[in-house]
């Protein structure tokens, strides 16, 4: 299954472990646990980390059942208690500032959702901003967002079809970028 790792802000590295997220100071020191699988809520695994501004909470995937399966939520967690909360359906997940989440969703499109990252909720309703993304349910990686704002994505239905790449605007426009510099 997928493997996340990704550097923090505030110099940890975050990586998935056997029933979680561990995090790490780049420089070494004693692993912590961010968050677990949670079993007793039929829990399989977690992936697709994105670290939120506070540099200790994160937006993540959560698997229920088979890993084949699209019973899959998007979680945040909280890094007093180690628990993870359910925010809504949905494959993977990246923050983008100031304050948005942006959701792969079983029916292949991108929505972006206003998000409180201080107080870790939802606080308005989805905008779809890509339509026609190729999901593949045992890989994160879907999508990225730069700190400016700008998405990529991969369109399609299959794993094995070319792939096009495409520069969205914030207002939605996609462009195809030429395939030719691949």
């Amino acid at each position: 299954f997928d493997f996340s790792l990704l550097w923090s802000d505030d110099d940890h590295i975050v990586y998935t472990g056997d029933s979680g997220f561990i995090r790490v100071p780049v420089n070494g020191g004693k692993p912590q646990v961010v968050t677990t699988v949670d079993r007793a809520r039929k829990e399989t695994a977690l992936y697709g980390a994105s670290v939120l501004p506070d540099g200790r909470s994160m937006v993540f995937t959560v698997v229920s059942g088979n890993l084949n399966s699209d019973a899959r939520q998007i979680a945040v967690s909280d890094p007093k208690s180690g628990r993870h909360t359910d925010l809504m359906p949905g494959v993977e997940v990246r923050y983008a500032a100031p304050g948005y989440l942006l959701v792969a969703r079983v029916d292949s499109t991108i929505v972006a959702v206003p998000f409180d990252a201080a107080h870790r909720r939802i606080t308005g309703p989805a905008v779809t901003v890509a339509s026609g993304v190729r999901l593949h349910l045992r890989n994160s990686d879907v999508f990225t967002v730069a700190a400016n704002g700008r998405l990529v994505y991969a369109t399609g239905t299959s794993i094995q079809e070319a792939v096009a790449v495409a520069r969205v605007k914030r207002d939605g426009l996609a462009t195809v970028i030429d395939p030719s510099w691949v």
